[in-house]
């Protein structure tokens, strides 16, 4: 599974380390820190946010139907079928909590 990462911190990290370099003389080194934030500015970027992990419930008094599933996060009514909550976006593919 692919990891993503800050670029803004990371280049922060990066420059602190080529000052250090630098400091110590070890130019080659820093040259090559330089190149790697040249490289992570142009790298490509992705929009992405954390996925939430739920668990789909028997709904109480359904509604309709097949509306007969609700959120073990947010108690959205959901159909059956759904494999992500319409309300909040969890990701129902865990167990129920209680046990039930």
């Amino acid at each position: 599974m692919a990891r993503l990462i800050d670029p803004e911190r990371y280049e922060a990290v990066l420059n602190r380390f080529e000052e250090h370099l630098t400091e110590f003389g070890k130019l080659k080194a820093a040259e090559a820190v330089r190149s790697l934030i040249k490289g992570l500015k142009i790298a490509p970027t992705v929009d992405a946010v954390e996925v939430v992990h739920g668990y789909t419930l028997i709904a109480d008094e359904p509604k309709k139907v097949l509306l007969d599933r609700k959120c073990g996060i947010c108690d959205q009514l959901m159909l059956a079928t759904d494999n992500y909550c319409p309300m909040c976006g969890a990701m129902n593919d865990g167990e129920r909590k209680d046990n039930g």
